[in-house]
């Protein structure tokens, strides 16, 4: 038999406070699932900002070294013109000295080697084979008599010119003319003689 029986509190209706709903529990519930998707889309949010934070940084970095290889760059090259500069001017300052100084040697040669000198080159210039006569100012008949008689294998005949410089040559064949002097030798071996 069943039999109906009421329960007397204490506190009256006060001591129901405590009993929890289960619309209160699925508000608790949906509470805490609604905090739990902040958090993560929180966390979501926070990695994608160091992800992006990071490529930034990256992409900082990368045009840092950039405009530090190209200032770099620049410099460099800044550097080698200026080297190339002053090579030139330094080449251009040795090319004067060399030839001044060379230029100075060859007015310090003696008669007698610049001589010598010429009729080595017009025996340079001209074919082995070539007969002819060779001649020369008449105050160098005696040295330029002297060094045919040791070439005399050339067969050039000696003529005195005093229409002549006292250091020209001239040696004609039936190939034609050459005419040599000191000065014209230092001009084809100088050059920029005449602009040092």
């Amino acid at each position: 038999m069943l039999t109906r029986k009421r329960i007397t509190l204490l506190n009256g209706a006060a001591d129901l406070a405590p009993v929890i709903s289960q619309s209160q529990l699925f508000i608790q519930q949906q509470g805490q699932d609604i905090l739990e998707q902040a958090r993560q889309q929180a966390q979501a949010m926070r990695d994608d900002a160091e992800r992006q934070i990071a490529a930034d940084r990256l992409i900082a970095q990368q045009r840092a070294g950039q405009a530090f290889w190209q200032q770099a760059d620049t410099l460099l090259h800044d550097w080698q013109q200026q080297y190339q500069q002053l090579e030139a001017q330094v080449l251009e300052v040795m090319d004067g000295v060399m030839t001044q100084a060379l230029g100075q040697l060859l007015d310090e040669v003696p008669e007698p080697q610049r001589l010598a000198a010429l009729l080595r080159q017009i025996m340079r210039a001209s074919a082995l084979d070539d007969r002819g006569s060779l001649y020369c100012h008449p105050s160098q008949q005696n040295e330029v008599a002297d060094w045919l008689h040791l070439h005399a294998h050339l067969g050039w005949r000696l003529q005195p010119d005093g229409s002549l410089a006292v250091d020209g040559l001239k040696l004609v064949t039936a190939n034609g003319e050459l005419h040599l002097d000191w000065q014209q030798a230092v001009r084809q071996l100088l050059p920029t003689a005449a602009e040092c």
